[in-house]
C-alpha cells in the first residue's frame, strides 16, 4: 500500500533555477539541510504539518536520472513504518532527516522557498576543493504546502508527523536556454547580484548594501566588472575593505555561474559516457542512503558503471594483455552486495541442525535396533558355514593323504613283477585310484555345501550391511550438523567481510599511458577524486613538516564524503615513497610514515584508496607496496596492438599507406611505446602536408620512426630500430615473404621458446619439445646480431611477442654498466622487465658477452672463461625458456576460448661463434639436439662399435679390426689362381689349396716307394703377377677392406663380401691378359709329349 504521506504531483512547466548555496564547511560528512542554521535560543521552531521538496532533473537521458527517484521513492525495507505499516521510502525519510533541526531563515525578508546547502568548500594546504553532493545532476528546493502556509516561518523544522510531498521536476539545459540564462545574469545589478548570495547563504538582505559600497570605492559596478577582478587575482587580493569570507562567498558564487562556464562541461561527458552517467547516480544514490543511514545496504560502486568503464576505456587504450583485466577485477571488489546477517534466521537454521540431528540419532538407534535382531537371525547361517567351513578344510587334508596313500600303493605296485604277480599289482592299482576318487568326490560335496552356506549367509547379512552403511552416513551428516551448530554466526558474518583493496599500482617502462589508464577508469567507475592528479614531485616540499601536512590535508578531504570511494592519484609515485633505507632523507621517511599511518593505519581514513603509476617499482617501500594489493604492470603494445594503432593511416591515402606499408611500420616500432607509436602517427600525418603522395617512402618513415625512437628512448642496443634499419637496407626485404619464412608457429610442433643461432656453421637451430631440434640454414647475409634482427623480429610477430631486448656488449656500454656488480644489477632489472609481459624474448650475443682468456704454456696453447660468474647467471637464465601450450587432455573445452596472450611465452636466444662457448652452453643448458645431430651420433657410435668388431678382410681374407687399420696390414693378389697346363679353369683359394696339398701327399708317398712312379708337381700361378701360388708373397699392399673399385657402391647385404671381391677379381682384364700370355708362352715352350709306340 503507498504511503499516504507521499504525494507524487506531475511536474510543473520547464523553468531556470539557480545554482544551489555554497558554505565553507570543514566537518567531516555531508552537511543536512539545516547544519548551518540553527534557531537562535529565544526563538521557537515552528514544526511544519506539510512540506514539499521539489527535486529539479538538470540531466538525464533513456530516464535513468528519473529512474533513480522513482527507486528512491519505493518503500525501504531498512527504514521504518508510517502509521499505515508501510516503510518510509528514502526521499521521505531523507527529508525528515535533514529538515529534523531547527532552521533559521528569520533574516531574510521572502520565505517562499528553501534551498539546502549541498556544496561544500575545504580549504587546505593545498588549496580550495569544492564539491557538489548531487554533482550536476540534481538539485533540491523546499517549499511550504500551500494548503498549510504561504511561506516558511522564521524558525522552522519537521517531526515524524509531518507530511511528505515528493516532486520530480524535469529541467534539462540546453544551448538555447543556456544562452537565454547567460544573458540574464550578464543584465543583473551588482546589488541584485549581492542580494541572491545572501539569500543562498542565508544571511541577511540588508549586507547587500553594505558589500555594494567598498566594491563601489574600487570602481567594481557592475557585475563585469566583478567577474574582471575575480578573473585577476591581484586585484582581487588588493581588496581589504571586505571581509575575507564575504569575498569568498562572492567569488565561489561568481566562479560557479560564470557565462563562460553555464555549459556544464559535464554533460557533455555523460553525452558521450554512459559509464559516467551510471557512476555519477550511483554516488548520489549513495548520498540520500547515508543521510537516510542506510548506506550500508548499497554497493560501494555500481557494477554496471565498472562493466561500461572497461568497456569505455578499451576504446581508447588498446589492450591484449592483463591491464585492464586486472583493473576490472580490481573494481569489481567495490561492487559486492552488502549480506546482512540474519540472527532470527540463523537461530532457525541452528534448530533446525537441532532436529535434524535428533533425528538421525533416533533413526541410527532404531537402526542398531534392527541390526542386532538381523545378527541374532543372522547367527545360525554364520555357524553353519563356519562347520562347513571346517568339514571343507578336513576334506582337503583326507584328500591331500589320499594322493600320498595313492603314490606309495602305486610305488609299491611298480615294485612287482608282473609276470608274477599281476594279480596283486592290479589290485592295488585299482585300490589307489577309488581311493583318489572317493576323496575327491567328499571334497566336492564338501564345497557345494559351503557355497550353499555362504549364499544363505549373505541372503542373511546384506541387509545389516545396509543399514550399517546408513549408520555411517547418518554419523558424518551429525559431525557436519555438530559443525553447523556450533558455527558464532556474528564471528563468522563478521569474517566472511570482504575486504577491498587499498590501492592499485600500475608500473612499467615510460610511455605505456598508465597515468591515463588511472585516472580514465577511475573516473568512468565512480571514484570520487579528492585532487587532480598529481605528480610526486608536486607533494615535496623543502620545509620539515610541510609534505607530511600537505598529505595530511589532502586525504582528509575524504572524510567529507566518508559514503563514497575517493582516490588519491599520484604520478611517478616512487618519488614519494621510496625505500627506506640507511641513506634515506629524514623527510621522505616521515612522509612515507604518514601515508601509510593513514591507509589501514592507526589513523585509516576507511574511504580512501591510493592510484599510483610508476616506473621503478623495485625502488619503492616495501610496506608501501604491500598496501597496494592491486598491482598491473603495463608494458609496451604488442606487435598486434601496434597494428590496430596504425590503421588508421589507411583511412588518409590507400596509395601511400597500403597493409605492406602497415607492416613495415609495424616492424620498425618493435619495442616502442604506445606514446612513441602515437607521436611517430602524428609525425607521419604532418609529413604528410610536407611531402607528396609519391615521395613518401621508407626512407622517410624510417627518418620518422628514428626521431621518434629518441624522443621516446625505444633502443636496440647502442641505437635505434630505425637507424639499424637504415644501416642495412635490406633487413625487411619486400622480395621474400620473410613472415612465412621466419615464423615460430609450427603444426602441431611445439617449441620450448629456446633458440641456438650457430654463426660458425650459419645454422638456426629452434629447439621443441615434441621433436627433434629443427635445423634451419643462415642467409648469406645473416652474420651478425643486427643482420638477424629480421628473423626475430617477424617470428616475434608471428606469435605476437610483446617486447625483444637484445643484450649485448653495446647494450652494457648503453646503460654505462662497466663493473661486474653494475652488469648483474642492470640484467636483473632486464629480466624482472621482461617476466612481466606475457610475452617476450631475450637475446644474448653470447660471444660479445663472455670473454676467452688464453694460457700458453711450454707444452700447448689452452681457452678459458675470464667472466665465469656472468657466464653462469646468463647460462642459469637460458634455463628458463618457456611456451606455455594449449591443453590437449580433460581442459582443452576451457581453453579453447582463451586468447594466444593468455599463454606465457618467454623466449630465448643464444647468439655464439666460438666452437668452445657453443659446445660450453650446448653442454650446460642441455640444449636438444638436432635429427642430424642425432642421426650422426648414432653413425659414430655405429662405426665405433664396428671398429671394435673383428671382421674379415674379402681382400687378403684375414682377420682385421677396423679402428687398427693401417696401410700395409693388407697383403694381397688382385687376380685369381690358374693350372697354368688348364689356363681356361679359373681356381678358388679353396679349391688350389686342396690340388696343392694333393700333390704334397702324393709327392710324400713316392718318397716312400723310390721305385714307383714320381707324382707330378701342379704348376699354379696367380694371374695378376704370374707369382706361384703358395711360394711367392702378395704383390699388393694396402688397407682391409673393399677394392676402390668396388667402395660407394651399392652391395645386396646378403651376398658374401669375399665372394663379390673374388669375382671382381676375376674380372680384372689385365690380370687375365697377362695369365693368357704366360699361357701361351708355357704351351710353345713346352709342348705336350708324343705318345711311345708300342
Amino acid at each position: 500500500m503507498p504511503n499516504e504521506d507521499i504525494i507524487v504531483r506531475p511536474p510543473p512547466p520547464q523553468k531556470r533555477f539557480d545554482l544551489p548555496q555554497i558554505i565553507i564547511d570543514q566537518s567531516r560528512s555531508p552537511p543536512l539541510a539545516n547544519q548551518t542554521t540553527k534557531s537562535s535560543n529565544t526563538t521557537t521552531a515552528v514544526i511544519l504539518k506539510s512540506i514539499i521538496l521539489n527535486i529539479y532533473i538538470k540531466y538525464d537521458r533513456e530516464k535513468l536520472v528519473e529512474s533513480l527517484i522513482d527507486e528512491l521513492l519505493l518503500p525501504c525495507p531498512y527504514l521504518p513504518k508510517d502509521a499505515n505499516g508501510t516503510h518510509l521510502s528514502v526521499l521521505h525519510q531523507y527529508v525528515l532527516n535533514s529538515t529534523c533541526d531547527s532552521i533559521d531563515m528569520s533574516n531574510q525578508s521572502k520565505r517562499l522557498s528553501y534551498q539546502p546547502n549541498l556544496i561544500i568548500r575545504k580549504n587546505d594546504a593545498l588549496g580550495p576543493w569544492t564539491f557538489n553532493y548531487l554533482l550536476t545532476l540534481l538539485s533540491l528546493k523546499y517549499q511550504c504546502d500551500p494548503a498549510d502556509r504561504a511561506e516558511f516561518p522564521p524558525v522552522w523544522k519537521t517531526d515524524s508527523t509531518t507530511k511528505v510531498q515528493i516532486e520530480p521536476i524535469p529541467n534539462y539545459q540546453t544551448d538555447a536556454n543556456a544562452s537565454i540564462s547567460t544573458k540574464k545574469d550578464d543584465d543583473v545589478s551588482l546589488e541584485g547580484l549581492f542580494k541572491v548570495i545572501c539569500q543562498q547563504n542565508q544571511r541577511n538582505e540588508r549586507s547587500a548594501a553594505e558589500w555594494l559600497k567598498p566594491f563601489q570605492e574600487e570602481s567594481i559596478t557592475t557585475v563585469e566588472h566583478l567577474r574582471a577582478a575575480i578573473a585577476n587575482e591581484t586585484l582581487w587580493d588588493h581588496i581589504q575593505s571586505v571581509k575575507h569570507i564575504v569575498k569568498q562567498m562572492i567569488k565561489d558564487y561568481v566562479l560557479l555561474n560564470d557565462p563562460t562556464l553555464s555549459k556544464n562541461q559535464s554533460n557533455s561527458e555523460y553525452d558521450t559516457s554512459d559509464a559516467t552517467l551510471y557512476a555519477d547516480i550511483h554516488r548520489i544514490r549513495r548520498y540520500f542512503h547515508h543521510v537516510t543511514k542506510t548506506v550500508k545496504y548499497v554497493t560501494l560502486l555500481d557494477r554496471e558503471a565498472v562493466d561500461h568503464a572497461v568497456i569505455e576505456t578499451r576504446k581508447t587504450y588498446d589492450d591484449d594483455g592483463n591491464v585492464l583485466n586486472t583493473i576490472h577485477a580490481y573494481l569489481r571488489a567495490f561492487c559486492l552486495q552488502f549480506r546482512e546477517m540474519n540472527e532470527e534466521a540463523h537461530q532457525t537454521r541452528k534448530l533446525e541442525w537441532l532436529q535434524e540431528k535428533n533425528r538421525l540419532a533416533d533413526e541410527n538407534k532404531i537402526l542398531q535396533g534392527n541390526i542386532d535382531i538381523l545378527e541374532q537371525e543372522a547367527a545360525g547361517a554364520r555357524t553353519k558355514v563356519n562347520l562347513h567351513t571346517l568339514t571343507f578344510n578336513n576334506m582337503e587334508k583326507d584328500k591331500q593323504k589320499a594322493f600320498n596313500d595313492a603314490e606309495k600303493l602305486n610305488s609299491q605296485t611298480a615294485a612287482l613283477d608282473r609276470s608274477t604277480s599281476s594279480k596283486t599289482w592290479a589290485r592295488q592299482r585299482e585300490q589307489a585310484k577309488k581311493k583318489i576318487e572317493k576323496a575327491e568326490k567328499n571334497l566336492k560335496d564338501a564345497k557345494d555345501r559351503l557355497e550353499e552356506a555362504q549364499a544363505e549367509l549373505i541372503l542373511k547379512t546384506e541387509p545389516i550391511r545396509k543399514k550399517q552403511i546408513t549408520i555411517a552416513e547418518n554419523e558424518a551428516k551429525k559431525n557436519d550438523l555438530t559443525t553447523y551448530y556450533n558455527i558464532d554466526g556474528a564471528a563468522a558474518h563478521k569474517k566472511l567481510k570482504v575486504k577491498y583493496g587499498r590501492g592499485l599500482l600500475l608500473y612499467g617502462p615510460p610511455g605505456t599511458g598508465k597515468s591515463e589508464l588511472l585516472k580514465t577508469a577511475a573516473k568512468y567507475a565512480g571514484i570520487t577524486m579528492i585532487t587532480t592528479a598529481l605528480a610526486a614531485g608536486e607533494l615535496n616540499r623543502p620545509h620539515v613538516g610541510e609534505t607530511e601536512r600537505l598529505l595530511v590535508d589532502i586525504m582528509h578531504r575524504s572524510d567529507t564524503v566518508p559514503y563514497l570511494i575517493c582516490a588519491l592519484t599520484i604520478d611517478e609515485i616512487d618519488g614519494l615513497v621510496p625505500k627506506r633505507t640507511n641513506n634515506a632523507q629524514q623527510s621522505k621517511v616521515d612522509g612515507i610514515s604518514v601515508l601509510l599511518s593513514h591507509i589501514e593505519g592507526v589513523k585509516d581514513i576507511h574511504n580512501l584508496i591510493v592510484l599510483g603509476a610508476t616506473n621503478r617499482r623495485n625502488m619503492m617501500d616495501e610496506a608501501f607496496l604491500r598496501r597496494m594489493q592491486a598491482k598491473c604492470f603495463v608494458g609496451r603494445p604488442s606487435p598486434a596492438i601496434r597494428k590496430k594503432m596504425l590503421e588508421p593511416l589507411l583511412y588518409m591515402d590507400t596509395t601511400v599507406f597500403t597493409n605492406q606499408v602497415i607492416d613495415f611500420l609495424v616492424k620498425i616500432t618493435t619495442n616502442f611505446s604506445g606514446a612513441a607509436v602515437v607521436a611517430l602517427k602524428s609525425s607521419i600525418i604532418v609529413a604528410m602536408d610536407t611531402y607528396k603522395s609519391t615521395e613518401m617512402n621508407e626512407k622517410i618513415l624510417l627518418d620518422l620512426a628514428h626521431n621518434a625512437a629518441k624522443e621516446f628512448s625505444c633502443w636496440f642496443g647502442i641505437g635505434t630500430l630505425p637507424e639499424i634499419c637504415r644501416l642495412y637496407p635490406n633487413i625487411f626485404s619486400s622480395k621474400v615473404n620473410q613472415q612465412e619464412k621466419y615464423s615460430l608457429k609450427f603444426s602441431n610442433l611445439f617449441p620450448t621458446g629456446r633458440i641456438l643461432v650457430d654463426l660458425l656453421d650459419r645454422k638456426c637451430l629452434i629447439e621443441l619439445e615434441n621433436d627433434a631440434t629443427i635445423d634451419e640454414d643462415l642467409g648469406e647475409e645473416e652474420k651478425s646480431t643486427n643482420t638477424l634482427l629480421a628473423r626475430f623480429i617477424n617470428g616475434c610477430s608471428s606469435r605476437n611477442i610483446d617486447t625483444i631486448q637484445i643484450i649485448d656488449l653495446n647494450y652494457l656500454v648503453k646503460n654505462n654498466a662497466f663493473e661486474e656488480n653494475q652488469i648483474f644489477e642492470l640484467l636483473t632489472t632486464i629480466f624482472e622487465e621482461c617476466d612481466e609481459y606475457n610475452r617476450s624474448m631475450l637475446i644474448f650475443d653470447i660471444d660479445s658477452l663472455i670473454m676467452l682468456s688464453v694460457s700458453d704454456s711450454a707444452m700447448s696453447k689452452s681457452l678459458s672463461i675470464s667472466n665465469i660468474r656472468l657466464y653462469q647467471f646468463i647460462r642459469e637464465k637460458c634455463k628458463k625458456a618457456v611456451v606455455e601450450q594449449r591443453s590437449t587432455g580433460p581442459t582443452v573445452m576451457i581453453q579453447k576460448d582463451l586468447p594466444d596472450s593468455f599463454f606465457r611465452e618467454k623466449w630465448i636466444v643464444m647468439i655464439v661463434k666460438h666452437p668452445l662457448l657453443r659446445s660450453l652452453l650446448v653442454e650446460d643448458i642441455e640444449f636438444k639436439k638436432t635429427f642430424r645431430q642425432t642421426q650422426q651420433e648414432y653413425e659414430d657410435e655405429q662405426k665405433h662399435i664396428d671398429d671394435e668388431t673383428p671382421k674379415i678382410c674379402p681382400k687378403c681374407e684375414k682377420s682385421y679390426l677396423p679402428g687398427q687399420n693401417n696401410h700395409g696390414n693388407c697383403e694381397y693378389h688382385d687376380g685369381y689362381i690358374v693350372d697354368i697346363e688348364k689356363p681356361e679353369i679359373i681356381l678358388s683359394r679353396e679349391e688350389a689349396q686342396k690340388i696343392l696339398q694333393n700333390a704334397r701327399i702324393a709327392a710324400a708317398n713316392t718318397s716312400n716307394n723310390p721305385s714307383g712312379p714320381k707324382a707330378k708337381t701342379p704348376k699354379l700361378f696367380w694371374s695378376c703377377c704370374l707369382a706361384a701360388y703358395g711360394n711367392d708373397h702378395p704383390c699388393k699392399k694396402g688397407v682391409c677392406g673393399l677394392p676402390k673399385e668396388l667402395e660407394g657402391k651399392v652391395l645386396n647385404p646378403n651376398l658374401d663380401l669375399i665372394q663379390i671381391v673374388r669375382k671382381h677379381f676375376e674380372e680384372n682384364i689385365t690380370a687375365k691378359t697377362k695369365i693368357e700370355d704366360f699361357a701361351a708362352f708355357y704351351k710353345k715352350e713346352n709342348p705336350p709329349a708324343r705318345p711311345e709306340r708300342k
